[in-house]
């Protein structure tokens, strides 16, 4: 097997401040929908840390997107189906409205590699880089 050199790109050419590439098409903070749909139960395993961000997030907060959940499932609009934005990306600023929250995934999504280029150029945000990657 030959080896595949990738371009990789440090940190400090690229920042997440105006993107939210990687969060337009989530539906909700990933892992928390079938969470919450399935019966959150503090019992269940916790492979990468996203219970227990759950466990420490405010009452009103949880409330709150068990509410946009059950509101979203009844009037048949499918968010779990990560065609639409996450519902905590703010779209004024495209960055998350709950950041010390959000689950394991996004937490160990790195700025600057490939998987975050490749994001970047889906939605042309820095239009350079996107080229770069081209």
């Amino acid at each position: 097997m030959i080896p595949i050199s990738l371009p990789v790109r440090s940190t400090t050419d690229v920042s997440c401040e105006g993107c939210g590439a990687c969060c337009r098409t989530m539906g909700y903070p990933v892992g928390y929908y079938a969470i919450i749909n399935q019966g959150y139960s503090l019992a269940w395993p916790d492979d990468d840390g996203t219970l227990t961000i759950m466990r420490r997030m405010p009452k009103q907060l949880f409330t709150e997107l068990r509410r946009q959940m059950r509101i979203n499932d009844a009037a048949g609009i499918d968010r779990g189906s990560r065609d639409l934005p996450c519902v905590w990306l703010d779209p004024q600023t495209m960055r998350c409205k709950h950041y010390e929250y959000r689950p394991g995934i996004c937490r160990d999504f790195e700025v600057g590699t490939r998987f975050c280029l490749d994001w970047r150029k889906t939605f042309s945000v820095g239009a350079d880089l996107a080229k770069a990657t081209a």
